[in-house]
């Protein structure tokens, strides 16, 4: 069984930021995937040693202008909190981490823009 959750996050890589969404997904989900043949760049796999590798659509890598082979530059995700009553900080309202991308797919336009 795959686990899957999914939400709207803001990406940002550099000086540009796009908004998409984004599957946090099991391990499972490489053994009954059907995303692996649709892989154009890097290679299908969600970890390299203990970190966590993004494959991101072809739309969205273009839209960011993401160079694989450039390991000096993480991308930023920045996605909502569940948080009740009023905040007082703007970055309250959302968590951020960074992750390398690890490859790209091109499946459907539409998707491939979206994800």
């Amino acid at each position: 069984m795959v686990e899957v959750l999914e939400d709207n996050v803001l990406l940002r890589y550099q000086d540009r930021q796009v908004i998409t969404k984004m599957k946090g997904v099991s391990e499972a989900f490489l053994h009954q995937s059907r995303l692996e043949p649709f892989i154009t760049q890097g290679n299908f796999k969600l970890k390299q040693k203990s970190e966590s590798l993004a494959m991101l659509g072809n739309g969205v890598q273009y839209a960011l202008s993401i160079f694989l082979v450039n390991q000096f530059n993480m991308l930023q995700v920045f996605y909502p909190r569940n948080i009740v009553g009023n905040p007082m900080l703007p970055q309250q309202l959302y968590t951020c981490k960074s992750i390398r991308s690890g490859a790209v797919f091109a499946v459907e336009k539409q998707f491939d823009e979206s994800y």
